[in-house]
């Protein structure tokens, strides 16, 4: 028993390579999706464009801190000012009753001020401390956030924006991979076709017009199944760029919808508002307006920044730690209260003003026009899924009788109450009624694929 068992387990390792390799790899819409959060490009240029918002808005706040700056210098002066020296016997002579000779006056050299050296050092520390600003700091922090809250918007808007493109090039990929296989059917048809229209003109029944005729309606369709197989290469190729992974249309596995709920209208109008991130953008970019015009205003004529500088410096002659260094040098400590400001300035500040209060004004009517275009819009997006959920219906209908039409030629044609050519035909428009249903069923899609990324509402089928 051990050595049957030893034995299954052999075999089971020597065929399970073969098992796995006979699993065909599947590519569904969420893993789609899940590449393309991965290696999209787009995305990761918008996500990098928040970050360098995040680093806009720590150097905006750094501004609200005290700033510690330092300097130093070396100099050397070739030819530096004298000394101040009075020199012995220079101030005359006193008698001396008890010499010779008068006393000179001075008795020795007497130095006031020593010469000074060639060399000259400076180190020196400023504290700047921004004590009133009228609020421009504290804006510009303000400002900053936002920026930062706008390119996180901008990133969501790109992310919806490339949701949905994933979405319409993997049904397209779809569509064009089973039109093509539709196209196949219908060329090996028409090839036997042909080839039946040639024998009936070479016996006589037909003329050389009818397989004239048939050969350009072989032409057409042949024509037509390599412009798909370029499609479907396209297609493929784009869905590849979006994902950033090589797709085999053959592993695509989700299906297309064709059905709806009924839709309201007026609710999918007023959720596309609360989701829009045009709306959420214009908000943002309002907000920056208004900031933007009350730091100009503060940054005006008669309206000064007052700051705090605290200053240290350490100055000196010798070379440090030399003889006597310490001698030379001498500390000194500055703190001033200062203000910097503009008494007139041409009416350069009144334009600024003016320019950004526009600029409201321009915001404000950019969501008034935002409202009313997405009202239109999404009353557009419901009618045309509306009319393309109406071609569904009539093209599964219309399958569906070709399909009736196709099986009662073949039972004719086994009866040999019906033509070979009948019956081929038959199968022709049975066909030509499925290219049609999946041409309805893509349109449907991308209807609602587009109802969705207006609404926010993703619809079931």
């Amino acid at each position: 028993m051990k050595g049957c068992r030893s034995l299954g387990f052999v075999l089971g390792l020597l065929f399970l390579p073969l098992a796995v390799g006979a699993q065909s790899p599947t590519l569904t819409l969420d893993q789609a999706w899940k590449a393309t959060l991965d290696n999209n490009k787009t995305l990761q240029l918008r996500q990098s464009e928040y970050r360098v918002a995040q680093d806009g808005l720590q150097e905006a706040a750094s501004r609200l801190w005290p700033t510690l700056s330092f300097n130093s210098s070396a100099s050397y002066l070739t030819d530096p000012q004298k000394g101040v020296t009075i020199k012995a016997g220079s101030l005359g002579n006193a008698p001396n009753a008890n010499a010779k000779f008068p006393t000179p006056v001075p008795g020795t050299d007497i130095v006031l001020v020593p010469d000074p050296l060639h060399t000259y050092f400076k180190l020196g520390t400023t504290l700047s401390v921004p004590l009133f600003t009228w609020g421009k700091l504290s804006q510009a922090v303000h400002l900053a956030e936002v920026q930062v809250n706008l390119a996180s918007l901008n990133t969501e808007k790109t992310t919806e924006e490339t949701r949905r493109d994933v979405r319409k090039a993997y049904f397209g990929s779809v569509m064009a991979r089973e039109t093509l296989g539709v196209l196949k059917k219908m060329e090996e048809l028409m090839l036997g076709l042909m080839k039946d229209r040639k024998l009936n003109f070479e016996q006589g029944t037909v003329n050389k017009e009818a397989v004239l005729e048939m050969a350009g309606r072989l032409a057409d369709i042949t024509g037509q199944r390599k412009k798909v197989e370029q499609g479907l290469k396209t297609a493929s190729l784009g869905l590849g760029l979006l994902t950033g992974i090589k797709v085999d249309p053959a592993t695509l596995t989700d299906t297309m919808r064709t059905n709806v709920a009924e839709l309201d209208l007026e609710a999918l109008q007023e959720k596309a508002w609360v989701a829009s991130s045009a709306r959420k953008i214009l908000e943002r970019q309002q907000e920056l307006a208004k900031g933007a015009q009350q730091i100009e205003e503060a940054s005006g004529p008669l309206h000064p920044d007052f700051g705090l500088n605290i200053q240290f410096e350490f100055n000196g002659q010798a070379v440090p730690y030399s003889s006597n260094w310490r001698d030379t040098w001498n500390p000194n400590i500055t703190i001033s209260v200062g203000t910097n400001g503009t008494w007139f300035d041409g009416f350069k500040a009144d334009a600024r003003v003016k320019s950004a209060y526009e600029k409201v004004l321009q915001a404000q009517a950019g969501m008034e026009l935002l409202k009313q275009g997405l009202t239109v819009q999404v009353q557009q997006s419901v009618e045309t899924v509306t009319n393309a959920l109406s071609g569904v219906a009539s093209k599964q209908a219309a399958l569906a009788l070709a399909d009736e039409r196709n099986r009662n030629a073949q039972v004719a044609f086994k009866n040999e109450l019906a033509t070979r050519e009948d019956s081929q035909g038959a199968q022709l428009g049975e066909l030509v009624a499925e290219i049609d249903d999946w041409a309805a069923k893509f349109q449907f899609e991308l209807s609602l694929i587009d109802l969705e990324f207006l609404t926010g509402v993703q619809f079931q089928s």
